[in-house]
């Protein structure tokens, strides 16, 4: 049945999710915690399915992932707290993909990821206008890569080089923070911050600065204003494709927000925000100079081949955000949001481009009634203006017979917009320590078909149409303890 509603034509992934969480005081002010979350994803397509289920492409993807920590919280008393923690991750990942249509292959990928992460974090209670807080952390990752992209003809039309990595990559990030909140008058307050981050690879040393703004207008409603730097080494994915990377610059972020948040009732809020994000030296790849290589890991699934990378790319994502919260006080709860926003990104070739995040409008609802304590009835409508696509050049990829687009018309149109309704009922049955909650949801309730993306079918050699869920029914037992 989900099979069918999810019109997929491939063998169904499994997943297998797992959490630990376990908290103990060991007295009044000393707590320790331990959580784990682990993932097991697999799925496997032969030449045979590929060709049965009309795909182009077959291989398999196994992962397995897991994060572990510690965490003490130590309490000084009335004037603040400490947490220390520390916590490893792995992420260990075999993938190969080939065509269905010639069986050349794609790419290779057995990569193991660790990182042993240890972070402080202080609060101080300074008088009854301020408060501070400091702290540090410093993460080691061990990184081994063998990686094996194939000579391919990418989407541009372009010829990508054969490209092996084979190496280990380690890399140590350093970072330390500190924030003040400072209430000077009755109704204004101020929060200046401050971070420094260094990373071994390239040797590159931040001051990242913040400021927040926040003035009273009146007991409901609240006017501010925040902005600042943030920094992001690359993924290890990309600097370990070549040594010439440790020459790229870290991207930059400068962000900048004003707001007002008004108390409509005791349990409904208004909020409004305009925002502005100008991203710099991002990286580009001269040999796609028309493409963004952060939105490669959207288009593709993955991060591809890039053999040469030049930190010239700018983007910037501006917009603004109305949001009314309800909080359940009595039988009704719920949440409303609409937004506008542009996403575009200054390519190789000096010309703005949507970004693939582009999606312009949105409109989200959600909310539910609760008559009693036995049962709840919930909705949930979303509403996103289509996201920018590039379409193809038709001779070029029947010629190929594969997807070849055109260069000259990249992300300028749109796919149609995306709406759909999730419904459920929840029936709750309550013991002296225990419950038990019965529950079923319909997705997309009105069977919208909604286009998620436009690929070229190379066995019959045009263009074929990706869609999202139609109807699914679901539903479930929780017993909660």
């Amino acid at each position: 049945m989900i099979f069918k509603a999810t019109e997929m034509k491939a063998p169904i992934p499994t997943y297998y999710d797992f959490h630990t969480k376990v908290v103990y005081d060991l007295s009044d002010r000393l707590k320790i915690s331990f959580l784990d979350i682990g993932a097991i994803d697999k799925s496997n397509q032969s030449y045979d399915d590929g060709v049965e289920f009309e795909d182009n492409y077959y291989g398999y993807y196994n992962g397995n992932k897991n994060t572990a920590g510690i965490n003490l919280q130590y309490l000084w008393g009335t004037s603040g707290y400490s947490n220390f923690s520390i916590s490893h991750t792995i992420n260990d990942i075999g993938n190969r993909v080939s065509e269905v249509r010639n069986q050349n292959k794609i790419y290779d990928n057995e990569s193991t990821e660790h990182e042993i992460s240890f972070r402080n974090l202080n609060h101080y209670k300074i008088s009854e206008s301020s408060q501070l807080e400091f702290g540090g952390d410093a993460k080691y990752s061990t990184n081994d890569y063998e990686h094996h992209y194939y000579e391919y003809t990418d989407r541009f039309g372009y010829e990508t080089p054969e490209l092996i990595v084979n190496n280990n990559f380690n890399g140590v990030k350093l970072g330390a923070f500190a924030s003040l909140n400072w209430k000077p008058l009755k109704d204004f307050s101020i929060d200046p911050g401050i971070r420094f981050d260094y990373f071994d690879f390239n040797e590159n040393i931040h001051v990242s600065p913040r400021l927040n703004l926040t003035y009273d207008l009146s007991e409901s409603t609240q006017l501010y204003t925040s902005g600042g730097v943030f920094y992001q080494s690359l993924p290890f994915i990309l600097l370990s494709q070549s040594e010439s990377y440790k020459n790229l610059k870290d991207p930059a972020a400068y962000h900048a927000i004003i707001g007002i948040s008004h108390l409509i009732t005791e349990d409904t809020r208004l909020t409004l925000e305009v925002y502005d994000k100008e991203y710099r030296d991002c990286p580009i790849n001269p040999n796609q100079p028309e493409s963004f290589v952060m939105d490669q890991a959207v288009e593709n699934s993955v991060f591809m081949s890039n053999d040469r990378l030049e930190s010239t790319g700018k983007a910037y994502s501006r917009g603004v955000e109305l949001i009314i919260q309800k909080k359940l006080a009595k039988d009704f709860y719920g949440m409303m949001s609409a937004s506008y926003s542009r996403a575009r990104y200054l390519d190789g070739t000096n010309t703005w481009r949507n970004r693939v995040y582009d999606n312009r409008f949105t409109f989200a609802f959600e909310g539910g009634y609760k008559p009693n304590e036995s049962w709840e009835f919930s909705a949930r409508w979303i509403y996103a203006g289509g996201t920018p696509y590039t379409p193809f050049d038709m001779p070029a990829s029947e010629a190929a017979y594969r997807g070849i687009v055109d260069r000259t018309k990249i992300y300028s149109e749109r796919l149609p917009d995306y709406h759909s309704l999730n419904i459920r009922v929840d029936k709750r049955f309550n013991f002296y320590s225990s419950n038990i909650v019965l529950y079923i949801s319909v997705w997309n309730l009105y069977g919208r078909e909604n286009i998620w993306a436009y690929s070229w079918d190379q066995t019959k050699n045009k263009i074929k149409a990706e869609k999202s869920w139609s109807t699914v029914p679901v539903f479930g037992i929780e017993y909660e303890l």
